[in-house]
């Protein structure tokens, strides 16, 4: 099978959670061709379902780790060793404060909170929140909320890249993960 067609299909099985197909499918693709990113984490989310734990953490040893973020120069990401990754995306995880204090744009209301939709900041594209107070619901704030507007807002950054959006979870677990503060890249 040509893989780019088993790349194609493998997504799509992932995407009606045919998790044995997906996991076939992206296996032969990546045996013959290394997978993207969001491919290698469709993967692991087939690996963990099927209960082949070991496999996704061997494949979640793929993922690239990165000096703590600095900040951001001339538009793109700066990392505290100096370097300045190409990157698609960026997801900035802030912790349990509220501190946007150091996003230096005009999105913010009269009381300092953004003005946005569900997550999504109209008028700068790329520009996303997750975890405000009453985002969406009252629960938006919390453990049990999050995850549905963390779906919407992944869902319209997908839409906006063209790629299907992959449900994180964390290996051996049947539920979204919620992990620490950090940041996570994905290569451009």
């Amino acid at each position: 099978m040509d893989v780019d067609v088993a790349l194609l299909e493998g997504r799509d099985a992932g995407r009606r959670q045919a998790w044995g197909e997906a996991h076939a499918l992206l296996g032969a693709a990546d045996a013959v061709r290394p997978l993207d990113p969001p491919d290698v984490e469709l993967l692991v989310e087939a690996a963990d379902m099927l209960g082949h734990g070991d496999e996704a953490i061997v494949l979640l040893r793929r993922v690239e780790r990165v000096a703590r973020t600095a900040g951001v120069r001339d538009g793109r990401l700066e990392l505290a060793d100096g370097t300045r990754p190409e990157v698609a995306n960026v997801l900035w995880c802030t912790g349990f404060r509220p501190d946007v204090g150091w996003i230096d744009l005009d999105v913010f209301d009269a009381d300092g909170e953004p003005v946005q939709r569900r997550g999504v900041v109209e008028g700068r594209p790329g520009l996303y929140f997750v975890g405000r107070l009453f985002q969406y619901a009252m629960a938006s704030s919390m453990i049990q909320g999050v995850g549905r507007d963390a779906e919407f807002v992944v869902r319209h950054l997908a839409g906006r890249s063209g790629r299907a959006p992959v449900a994180a979870r964390a290996v051996g677990s049947r539920k979204p993960s919620a992990r620490g503060a950090g940041t996570g890249v994905s290569p451009g």
